[in-house]
């Protein structure tokens, strides 16, 4: 058992963090060489995408707030629902945030949103950085399509 004053102290809580980002880390290789392999199973859900891009947004900003960085997020009055598998959405999300700040450059604001275009849900991160070269846009999804 851990003692309350061991578990409050900042080192332990920064150890955590990074025990967390490691194991998301490996989670997203397994995940992803299951999807190589047609492996992974999804399980297709009705979801809120509002309250899933809320919760995913307050458990990236409890980590990235330490580094400066503000993390806006408005969630939609009306239900958002979405058919898709919550862990993978979450997955996906978490990594356009970790994105996001990785290449803010100077800027430390990252706003996320939820919208409906046409029939469908959108969800967005943006961040004021670096972006993607124009020359690399169209090989960011290449191997998912």
């Amino acid at each position: 058992m851990i003692s309350g004053a061991i578990a409050g102290s900042p080192c332990y809580r920064l150890q955590i963090q990074a025990a967390e980002r490691l194991r998301r880390s490996v989670e997203s290789l397994l995940d992803f060489s299951r999807m190589e392999a047609g492996a992974k199973h999804y399980r297709m859900e009705v979801q809120d995408a509002g309250a899933l891009a809320e919760e995913a947004v307050d458990a990236f900003a409890a980590e990235s707030v330490a580094a400066g960085f503000r993390i806006r997020y408005e969630r939609p009055a009306q239900p958002m629902p979405l058919l898709g598998d919550r862990d993978a959405l979450s997955h996906v999300l978490w990594n356009l945030l970790e994105n996001a700040v990785k290449y803010s450059g100077e800027s430390r604001d990252v706003e996320v949103a939820v919208s409906t275009r046409e029939r469908h849900v959108a969800l967005s991160v943006t961040d004021h950085g670096i972006g993607v070269p124009p020359a690399e846009r169209a090989r960011v999804f290449a191997r998912f399509t």
